[in-house]
């Protein structure tokens, strides 16, 4: 008489044991969820004022100018020296940049 195989533990035609479908359903949740946001990277078009450091010098990026005003020159109040701004990018990260203006040589 043959001996029968008890490697597993269940009836294979009674389906998966709860405990397999709930890891299945853990483990399709969690690569969807890396898949995902590997997506919003590839999809993101502008750089987040976060992340602009050297040694880069392009970025593009997409904010709101939430102050704008313009320094005046030392020696020449009348004329202005350079524009400084309050940006804000998509998650509120806030950034002062400066344009500086060129001057006429004296």
């Amino acid at each position: 008489m043959p001996r029968k195989n008890n490697s597993f533990p269940m009836d294979p035609s009674l389906g998966p044991s709860p405990v397999l479908r709930t890891l299945v359903v853990i483990m399709t949740d969690f690569f969807f969820f890396w898949i995902m946001e590997d997506i919003k990277k590839l999809d993101r078009r502008y750089d987040l004022l976060e992340i602009i450091a050297p040694p880069k010098e392009c970025w593009k990026i997409h904010v709101r100018i939430n102050r704008l005003w313009s320094l005046p020159k030392f020696k020449n109040p009348k004329s202005n020296s350079s524009i400084e701004m309050v940006l804000m990018d998509e998650q509120f990260y806030a950034y002062l940049g400066t344009i500086q203006l060129k001057t006429e040589q004296e």
